[in-house]
């Protein structure tokens, strides 16, 4: 079940007991659930843009925010043998 899904799962249970049962706790955590999965989709959505975002900008070379001027990183020196 994928995120979505389980989403309008608990929203359509809880819209299942509206028609129903007007005061219910069931209704009021079957929304709750829904809210926080939305809040979790949206926290990956922004996680998994960030990851991206920044192996976009690791792949760049750095720059010296000094001087403005691009470093040229050699490759690392073993420091065991």
């Amino acid at each position: 079940m994928t995120l979505e899904e389980a989403i309008q799962h608990h929203e359509q249970v809880a819209d299942s007991y509206n028609n129903t049962v007007t005061d219910c706790e069931c209704i009021k955590n079957h929304r709750q659930l829904a809210e926080w999965l939305r809040e979790l989709k949206y926290y990956r959505e922004k996680c998994e843009t960030f990851k991206v975002k920044r192996i976009i900008t690791s792949s760049l070379k750095p720059i010296n925010t000094v001087t403005g001027k691009v470093r040229i990183i050699e490759k690392p020196k073993k420091i065991f043998e």
